[in-house]
């Protein structure tokens, strides 16, 4: 089962939240499971995965020191909480159960593109910087446009395409409604093919940036 806590609710808890059950952690998909915490105060911070009554999930650290950004591995049972010095702002914990004897833990900036513009830039719109995309908050970045059907290749790129190039990994197409993972500092376009023509809505859902996640949808 890739959902391995179906049937026990999980949290973040820890100074962040009063180590309260605020937090839970919701199942992404393949084993992976996410939830947001906006820190309001600067400072370290410590904390732990656990359910309601601290066991039978009680996910603690093997080092204690988590550096944004990178995984950590979890140790069922530890008493030694993870520590993480944040600055204010909404911020990302991601659980990685795919190897239940290994699971890891991240802590990631939400608003992972953080000051840079990032645009959509392709055959739709001359390759340019028309159509920026804009934070939806928990890691999401989306863009509206209106298109005709056809073929299209296309990047998610920041004006200078070196800070963030988002690309092609060994599989270029781009299905709609279908979950892809754009891979950065890629020099492959993606493709795709708009069957009927109307607005279409690109969404890059992080927090991660070594392969964020690309989903285009007929907008709502």
């Amino acid at each position: 089962n890739e959902d391995v806590y179906a049937d026990t609710t999980i949290y973040v808890r820890g100074d962040v939240n009063g180590w309260g059950t605020t937090n839970p952690l919701r199942h992404l998909g393949a084993s992976l499971y996410s939830t947001t915490i906006d820190i309001t105060e600067a400072g370290d911070k410590a904390f732990k995965v656990a359910d309601e009554n601290w066991g039978p999930v009680n996910l603690g650290a093997v080092t204690p020191q988590v550096t944004l950004g990178e995984w950590s591995s979890l140790l069922s049972g530890s008493n030694d909480n993870f520590s993480t010095t944040f600055d204010t702002g909404d911020y990302t914990f991601l659980l990685d159960a795919s190897n239940i004897d290994n699971q890891q833990i991240g802590v990631f900036k939400s608003q992972m593109f953080a000051d840079t513009t990032v645009f959509l830039r392709g055959s739709m719109n001359g390759w340019g910087t028309d159509n920026p995309l804009m934070y939806q908050g928990n890691g999401v970045y989306s863009l509206t446009i209106a298109m005709t059907a056809g073929d299209y290749q296309f990047k998610v790129a920041s004006e200078d395409w070196s800070t963030f190039n988002f690309g092609a990994d060994s599989n270029a197409l781009v299905n709609v409604e279908q979950r892809y993972h754009a891979q950065q500092g890629s020099n492959g376009n993606l493709t795709i093919s708009i069957a009927t023509d109307g607005n279409y809505t690109f969404e890059v859902t992080g927090p991660s940036l070594t392969s964020p996640s690309l989903t285009v949808k007929p907008a709502q």
